[in-house]
């Protein structure tokens, strides 16, 4: 590895990189290059704090801002008022865009080994997530010391990127590898036009490594939330105004607590009562079940009377308030921010609100599955025995990556779908796609199908050996069982029948 750099060791985590200039270094790092890794690290630094402070308010751990109007601060620190609408925000959509798997390939493609040794799933799953939770994230693709492509998910917290408008895609990318106990930065990627920039640093320089990928290609590839021509990396679920409105339902939760308190506790007054005969423990008072007041010298007694008590209904209406704000601006129905109706809903009128939310998941699965088909093929050309393999450049242009459907059916529902095509179109019932229609994960769609097709092997060849055919009469009947239809009608039986004879 060359030296690079040096003297960046003792940095916070916030403020890493704090100074980094990047010079070329040759071999390794051109002029240009060096000028790329200068302002990958400096977007990365100066978006740093939004992303941070989009994590706490997906985590409910952003700090309350108090007016200090009606309650002071230290009641508004210790109450803990949590509100996890931002986090509902996210995880609700991301619900509705889960990977099912790969589509349009044989079932031997190598592409079935990538998804395998990835675990696809997953990565997709959080970079999802992440993307909804920042604007974007990134499908980082490289090759492992084994020959092997791996295909990683990172977080905006610790990547960044830049935007090449004129080939609509991205131009160079930035993510931070590793960190060491203190929560310094000690290695990062640069990932360039063919090639990725690994630096690392032992405590005392920075060093850098080159390695050469795909020619011309930049081997990340955004999962973006919301694209728009003027912000190309989206936006996040955690917009301004829904983090507006978090804040002030905590400050009404915290209202709500505070008012409790005294909602809990009678309050009393006694006009001409020595302030001395209440010198004793108040809450004992309040929770004895005979207390008594004398008189006073001159024969005469108290008047109690007891001052109504504020009301909860303001601080619960505001907050019904905040949430159906909060559920407009997220296309949540308002039931999943906790608003009850006064009027219950029809089960259309759920599924309408619900509706808004499906028809935005569509619009993003469909750009969800253009990325992950884009990190495949690199992946598919960075490994070393899937880019030996022949197959490979036909799949990688019929290769479709499937989300699953964001509106739900009944088993019921998909089983009579199922019976009815396949009664109008046998072929049907022989297809990945007719098996996966009926809940089946791609494994289990593959395994039923080469089942099936053993057994029509199977019964073939033993129709063929009894009616005394000829071998190849035989071999062709065999060849024909393994590819046929899983469901014949009985004209097609009837044609085999009289073939065979």
């Amino acid at each position: 590895m060359s030296q690079f750099f040096a003297g960046l060791a003792n940095v916070e985590k916030n403020a890493a990189l704090n100074g980094f200039q990047c010079t070329p270094v040759t071999g390794a790092v051109s002029e240009a290059e060096a000028d790329t890794v200068n302002r990958l690290v400096s977007l990365w630094r100066d978006k740093y704090e939004k992303n941070r402070v989009k994590t706490a308010y997906f985590n409910c751990e952003q700090e309350i801002k108090n007016l200090n109007v009606s309650l002071p601060s230290d009641f508004a620190r210790r109450c803990r008022a949590r509100v996890g609408w931002c986090a509902k925000a996210v995880k609700s959509l991301a619900d509705f865009t889960v990977y099912d798997g790969l589509d349009g390939i044989s079932e031997d493609s190598p592409f079935y080994s990538l998804h395998a040794v990835n675990d696809l799933e997953s990565v997709i799953s959080q970079a999802v997530t992440s993307a909804y939770k920042h604007g974007f994230s990134l499908l980082t693709v490289y090759r492992g010391l084994s020959g092997a492509a791996r295909v990683q998910a990172r977080s905006a917290l610790s990547s960044s990127a830049i935007w090449d408008f004129e080939s609509q895609s991205v131009q160079s990318a930035f993510t931070i590898t590793g960190y060491d106990a203190e929560g310094r930065v000690t290695s990062f990627c640069v990932f360039v036009p063919g090639a990725i920039l690994q630096f690392a640093n032992n405590g005392e320089k920075w060093t850098v490594k080159r390695v050469n990928t795909l020619p011309g290609i930049v081997t990340a590839v955004p999962i973006v939330y919301d694209p728009q021509l003027d912000r190309p990396f989206g936006r996040s679920r955690i917009t301004k105004a829904l983090r507006s409105y978090t804040d002030m339902a905590v400050r009404t939760l915290v209202r709500m607590e505070a008012s409790a308190e005294f909602y809990s506790v009678p309050k009393l007054w006694f006009l001409g009562l020595d302030p001395e005969a209440m010198s004793g423990d108040g809450w004992n008072s309040l929770i004895s079940q005979i207390n008594a007041i004398s008189r006073d010298e001159d024969g005469n007694t108290a008047s109690p009377y007891q001052v109504q008590q504020a009301s909860m209904s303001p601080h619960a209406e505001m907050l019904r308030t905040l949430a159906l704000l909060a559920a407009s601006e997220t296309n949540l129905p308002a039931a999943d921010l906790g608003v009850n109706m006064a009027v219950p809903q029809s089960a259309e009128a759920l599924a309408e609100a619900e509706r808004k939310l499906t028809r935005e998941a569509d619009r993003q699965n469909s750009l969800y599955s253009k990325a992950v088909k884009q990190a495949l093929v690199c992946a598919a050309n960075l490994d070393v025995s899937v880019n030996a393999d022949p197959q490979t450049a036909e799949d990688s242009a019929k290769l479709r990556v499937l989300f699953k459907p964001t509106q739900e059916q009944s088993a019921g529902a998909r089983g009579d779908m199922f019976a009815k095509i396949a009664a109008n179109v046998p072929s049907y019932v022989s297809t990945v796609q007719a098996w996966r229609g009926l809940g089946f994960s791609d494994e289990d769609a593959l395994a039923i199908l080469r089942e099936v097709r053993k057994d029509n092997a199977l019964s073939f060849l033993e129709r063929a050996a009894n009616s005394g055919g000829r071998v190849s009469t035989v071999a062709e009947n065999a060849t024909v069982a393994e590819n046929s239809d899983v469901v014949k009608n009985a004209t097609t039986e009837s044609t085999l029948n009289e073939s065979e004879e």
